[in-house]
């Protein structure tokens, strides 16, 4: 990234590298933008995950150094080193956040995207896991679909600097630091890209692919298997809940669950029967210990029916009383 221009724009701040793009978006003055691509062009295909649009009225300065441009809103500041296209990033008043590699923290390696075409060859095995039914497929032909990136984005955190979040994933981990994380959907795994800083920012990746992280001997980085180009936000709070109101603008509010969801639920691997099932709802009404759900799991599905819910074996609801 040794050659580097730019372009201001009515929404961003836009640069040309020897190899590829980089644009910075102001969606609020807390919120930035980052997206970068090996292309000629941007993805314009819409997010599945966020549905803001950038404020046009936020205003935002782009002032040049013989090293480095500096790209400012009233709340965040971002230093662009020329060489090499690092960024380092600064609150309103100019106090270190966080920085990436003096090399440049941004790296898209291309990958073939293969898809796979299933045949009059194609032989389908089906057999029972603790997750159900699994289906494994032998003889499949397997095309390039595109080409797309594998990406990473590095960082230096400070010492003695927490980092939380992305997702619940049933290991203990609370700060990530020095910790290595797949994140995946599976089972017990739920998986939300956003990490929260407590050096008063928070990072929302868009992204739904394979991702991984790591704070370790390798490096201290966020890894995606699979995407279209690097497609971040950067935000700054600094409260933890100025960055959930800035995260919370960008991907819609989310529902509120009705109100016995926040109450008491009651679960364990399964219940053998549906007597045994009202045997411990009854138990709980004789004791006057609160109860606002009962889990009924797997002893549920007849036969090899995993997951099927029209099955003539369910449990009769059960109501507060």
């Amino acid at each position: 990234m040794s050659t580097l221009t730019y372009e201001i724009r009515p929404d961003g701040l836009v640069l040309h590298m020897d190899q590829g793009l980089l644009a910075l978006t102001p969606y609020t003055a807390h919120t930035i933008r980052v997206r970068y691509t090996l292309r000629a062009e941007f993805n314009d295909q819409a997010s599945l995950m966020v549905v803001a649009a950038p404020d046009q009225n936020t205003p935002f300065t782009v002032d040049e150094t013989a090293d480095s441009l500096l790209f400012s809103t009233a709340a965040v500041r971002i230093a662009i080193d020329k060489q090499t296209a690092a960024f380092t990033y600064y609150d309103g008043q100019g106090a270190l956040l966080a920085r990436e590699p003096a090399g440049g923290g941004k790296t898209l390696a291309p990958i073939d995207v293969l898809v796979s075409d299933f045949g009059a060859s194609t032989v389908a095995e089906a057999g029972l896991s603790a997750d159900g039914v699994r289906i494994e497929a032998r003889n499949v032909h397997k095309r390039i679909d595109r080409q797309a990136y594998h990406t990473k984005l590095a960082f230096e955190w400070a010492r003695g600097e927490a980092l939380y979040g992305l997702g619940s994933h049933e290991e203990g981990m609370l700060n990530l630091r020095g910790q290595h994380q797949y994140l995946y959907q599976q089972n017990m795994k739920a998986v939300v890209p956003v990490l929260v800083s407590t050096r008063g920012y928070g990072i929302l990746l868009d992204s739904y692919a394979l991702m991984t992280f790591h704070d370790d001997a390798f490096g201290s980085y966020l890894w995606s298997d699979v995407d279209d180009e690097m497609d971040y936000y950067f935000v700054h709070g600094p409260e933890f809940d100025q960055i959930v109101h800035e995260l919370r603008s960008l991907t819609g509010k989310a529902p509120m669950l009705p109100k016995w969801a926040f109450g008491y639920i009651q679960s364990k691997e399964r219940y053998k029967t549906q007597a045994e099932l009202i045997e411990i709802v009854q138990e709980y009404r004789r004791r006057g210990l609160p109860l606002d759900c009962i889990v009924l799991d797997w002893m549920s599905w007849t036969g090899d029916l995993w997951g099927e819910k029209r099955s003539t074996r369910h449990a009769s609801p059960i109501r507060n009383r």
